[in-house]
């Protein structure tokens, strides 16, 4: 290439490689980037991992899949994370890694069809009442349904008559809110089961009815197993808490016999908004309220929770995106403090992350944050203790931009402050005191008299529930004798109403409480439903700075320590009550146990102390998928716009395709076969020219959460992997795979699943690097014997054993076997790149010594980079690259090299317009892959002389 060609703008340094070993036919450790689902973490950025226990402290641990206990509320258990299995194989034998976990992401001009997240065909909410007359009810539970399924009640209407139907009052059965429902497919009745609410009980609802979403996905598992609906939320312990008065509105199911009636959960009107069924929405993290200040007045009489009075101070957002987090983990604020000192007018408090199971009795601390303040220029502004910073994907230009002031200290929650408090312009005296929300859906009204019926879908006169407050609704109506009025509130996370269940009145986190109740310290599993974000029409409403986001939503309670009371006669900061109470309007009711005495005195005493809830969040994935990425979902001519897993899969490997972001060697997503994600991913290690991409093929072995039916019907086949290879037109040696899939042991967990063999190749080429350099051949007995431990994990089999001339025809196909011999064992048998065109570049050895070197002599460049342009610095850059060239000599890389640097590559015309130019020639050392070995067998008495 001549010096002409290259394309001189800004400073820089221009390298260009030159194959010529074409033949006719006869620094800082640099490591991979795997792409993949991980338990947690951060999403769609590059992560750097030093080792396997960091990897598990940030991204959890690999899953081998096949764990369906409760899969809607304990998360995706049920497919293996490949890319997890692929990191430890690396960092068992070298580090580092970066990992990008995939999380739903969309498209902003996504169609109906490429939203992320998932869509149900109904949704049917149980609501539960306390008389057939009159009521204030509550939803209990909600099932998801495919098309044509319906969740009935049955059992004795309020007139004793038999019933089995959708909208009609049915009485319980026993106790603990139990009842008998209905599972309808097609009218056909598929499944009859009594349930409870009971938790210890076998009649539990999470115990008789299907909480696992993928069972409904006729495509992929088992269909033997198959099922037309799943039960999410559910309420247990709303139920009873409600039943003693808990809940902050004040009402109460009652005592005696219950009545119960199946529900669709959607709006009024044909456009279908805040539709329970449809969880259309990308990934989001989860969030806290605003936490407010005190009221600094002490004319109690007009007190009122509001942005006059109690003005907001800041939010907590997690750093990563996603459910887990908000499933995992709640925060308190404690130890606030009023300013002592003249000189220092801002008080004190820690910020507190907390595990989201522990109680005030066993308090799990994860990260503590203490003697924060809100002054804007204090090293102990919590802003600046914790950190602000956040980054905003840029779809349009395939970046990320960064905003925020002050680098994230937490390693799971980031600061959002309000924006007169970080001007400086709030009061110095302001502290935390309270938060607002969380939000939930706002109750709804039944108007006097009956209208139809039918509420199941697709019927004449269907009827729905909305979920949105609107007085005087009159749409929908009830299969009963006469005319009902009624109201039904919707359930939210619980407030704390008294310490009794802490250690003493002054160590109880008032707020939020976790548990099963006032006078529980278990944690309540309900509150992993309530963690989650809310259905599409009302996903970014749930977090308004102030007063409530949507008509369609209310708080279920406003949290303040002005409002705490203590116990009667005490309500007064001369006196420590042996117990605490909280009740919103304590204060407006001169009832608080400030009274009209300083914030500063109730704190004094000990009652400084509140939490809040993490909520909100959400993966974006289909939860009706085992693998929500998963080839078999990704048609031919599927875009970004059309189809979330792609969006996702580009914006991930976009986000490692700049090398002055991402130092990476080599990029991999195991199990990804899409053909053109493959293609995408193999040209972007082109555009970087220093890294190797390994992918696996479309054609092979597919698991079961790739599609159903036995795992012969699934084995794959040799040849269609040979054609579909041939088909995808790759002509690269920036790109390699392997063939078939192998049989692991987890090493952490026992269990032992299939993988692709792009988990295994990738340790084989940490162990390369381990053993030899990495431009030695990541092939053969000694550096890819796999049952010899090679890949870093425990490798029992392969999906099929390929013969001799099977291996061949891979090899001419330019893929990479993976034999299995009878004495030797499991082995990667080749080590070839997706190069067509013969030369040294299609061996993995020599793409992977040109990377390497081209990156290390680039950085050599970089030193002279605005030097004087004379021969004594291009002597110096010389002294530099000859004795790196003869290393990598040394130790078997190249056979022989030369760097040309002199007047005859710079010229004077060169010199002019600023620019350098050097030649370096290279004869990378060949791997024995043929040996060739004559036997003679002669007379006895032949010469061997001769």
């Amino acid at each position: 290439m001549s010096v002409k060609q290259f394309k001189f703008v800004s400073p820089g340094v221009f390298i260009n490689e030159i194959d010529n070993s074409g033949r006719t036919d006869t620094s800082t450790a640099i490591g991979p980037t795997v792409i993949g689902r991980t338990e947690r973490g951060p999403s769609f950025t590059p992560v750097r991992i030093e080792s396997y226990s960091e990897f598990v402290n940030i991204f959890g641990e690999a899953i081998p899949g096949g764990d369906t206990r409760d899969v809607w509320r304990n998360g995706n258990y049920t497919a293996p994370t490949y890319a997890a299995y692929a990191a430890q194989a690396y960092l068992k034998n070298s580090s580092p890694v970066n990992v990008v976990r995939l999380l739903g992401a969309e498209d902003p001009n996504a169609s109906a069809d490429g939203k992320a997240g998932w869509q149900a065909t109904t949704a049917y909410g149980l609501y539960i009442t306390p008389t057939a007359t009159r009521s204030t009810g509550t939803l209990a539970a909600i099932w998801y349904c495919e098309a044509g399924t319906s969740v009935r009640l049955t059992g004795s209407s309020p007139n004793n008559a038999q019933t089995s139907s959708v909208g009609t009052l049915v009485k319980n059965i026993g106790t603990d809110y139990g009842f008998k429902a209905q599972i309808v497919t097609n009218s056909s009745v598929a499944y009859t089961t009594e349930f409870n609410f009971n938790e210890a009980s076998d009649k539990f609802i999470r115990k008789v009815f299907n909480t696992n979403p993928t069972l409904t996905n006729g495509s992929i598992g088992s269909t033997s197993l198959s099922a037309s609906y799943w039960l999410g939320e559910t309420y247990e312990n709303w139920l009873g808490n409600v039943d003693a008065g808990h809940d902050v509105t004040g009402s109460s199911l009652g005592a005696g016999s219950y009545y119960g009636l199946t529900l669709l959960l959607q709006s009024e009107g044909a456009s279908g908004a805040n539709n329970q069924k449809d969880h259309r929405k990308p990934f989001r993290s989860a969030e806290t309220d605003y936490v407010f200040s005190q009221d600094m007045s002490n004319d109690t009489a007009s007190f009122g929770i509001s942005a006059s009075r109690t003005p907001n101070l800041f939010k907590f957002v997690t750093v990563n995106a996603g459910l887990w987090e908000g499933q995992n983990f709640k925060i308190s604020i404690e130890d606030i403090r009023e300013s002592v000192s003249d000189d220092n007018p801002y008080g004190t408090f820690s910020v507190v992350i907390r595990r989201a199971g522990d109680s005030d009795s066993a308090v799990r601390f994860v990260e503590r944050y203490s003697n924060c303040n809100l002054n804007p220029q204090s090293e102990d502004y919590i802003a600046k203790k914790i950190g602000d910073k956040y980054l905003v994907w840029d779809d349009s230009e395939g970046r990320y931009r960064e905003y925020g002031k002050f680098i994230n200290r937490s390693s799971y929650i980031r600061v959002v402050m309000d924006v007169d408090v970080d001007a400086g312009l709030t009061p110095a005296g302001l502290l935390p005191a309270g938060f607002r929300g969380p939000q939930k859906w706002a109750g709804i009204g039944i108007a006097s008299g009956t209208v139809g019926v039918k509420t199941e879908a697709g019927g004449a006169t269907a009827t729905t529930v909305p979920v949105k407050a609107n007085s005087g609704v009159t749409s929908f109506g009830f299969d009963i004798a006469s005319a009902w009025s009624a109201s039904f509130i919707h359930p939210g996370h619980l407030p704390r109403v008294d310490s009794t269940s802490a250690p003493s009145a002054t160590r109880a986190y008032f707020g939020y409480d976790s548990n099963k109740g006032k006078s529980s310290t278990l944690y309540s599993r309900q509150n992993l439903d309530f963690a989650r974000s809310l259905c599409d029409g009302l996903y970014d409403a749930q977090f308004s700075a102030t007063g409530t986001g949507s008509i369609a939503l209310t708080r279920t309670f406003e949290f303040t320590l002005d409002d705490l009371s203590g116990s009667v006669g005490s309500n007064s900061v001369d006196s420590t009550p042996a117990t605490m109470y909280w009740a919103s309007g304590n204060r407006a009711a001169g009832t608080s146990y400030r009274g009209t005495a300083s914030f500063g005195a109730m704190l004094r005493k000990g009652f400084d102390s509140f939490t809040l809830p993490l909520y909100g969040g959400n993966d974006g994935l289909n939860v009706k998928e085992m693998e929500p990425f998963r080839n078999s979902a990704i048609n031919t001519g599927d875009t970004s716009a059309t189809n979330y897993a792609v969006h996702s899969i580009r914006r991930a490997i976009d986000s490692v395709a700049d090398p002055e972001v991402v130092d990476t060697n080599m990029i991999t997503m195991p199990g990804l076969t899409n053909q053109g994600l493959v293609t995408r991913m193999i040209t972007t290690c082109e555009n970087r020219s220093d890294a190797l991409a390994i992918v696996d093929l479309k054609g092979g072995y597919q698991p079961n959460t790739e599609a159903n039916g036995s795992e012969q019907d699934r084995k794959g086949d040799l040849e269609t992997v040979v054609t579909n290879i041939q088909a995808l037109q790759v002509n690269s040696s920036y790109g390699c795979a392997y063939y078939p899939w192998v049989q692991i042991r987890d090493p952490e967990k026992g269990a032992q699943l299939w993988v692709p063999p792009s988990v295994v190749a990738l340790g084989v080429f940490a162990n390369t690097e381990r053993r030899d350099e990495l431009w030695f051949a990541p092939a053969g007995f000694n550096r890819g014997g796999l049952s010899q431990g090679a890949s870093g994990l425990p490798v029992l089999a392969t999906t099929e054993r390929l013969t001799s001339k099977e291996r061949d025809s891979l090899y001419d196909a330019n893929i990479n076997p993976i034999a299995n011999f009878p004495n030797e064992g499991i082995v990667v048998f080749g080590q070839k790149t997706l190069q067509i065109t013969p030369s040294a570049l299609d061996r993995i050895n020599v793409r992977r010594l040109m990377n390497y070197v081209k990156k290390e002599i680039s950085r050599m460049a970089g030193q002279v980079l605005f030097q004087p342009n004379v021969e004594e610095t291009w002597n110096g850059f010389t002294s530099m690259v000859e004795p790196f060239l003869a290393s990598v000599k040394a130790r078997f890389g190249l056979d022989d090299f030369k760097v040309v640097l002199d007047k005859t590559t710079t010229t004077p015309e060169l010199i002019d317009r600023n620019i350098v130019y050097a030649k370096i020639f290279l004869k990378p050392t060949k791997a024995i892959e043929y040996i060739a070995i004559d036997f003679n067998i002669t007379n006895s008495g032949a010469s061997f002389e001769d």
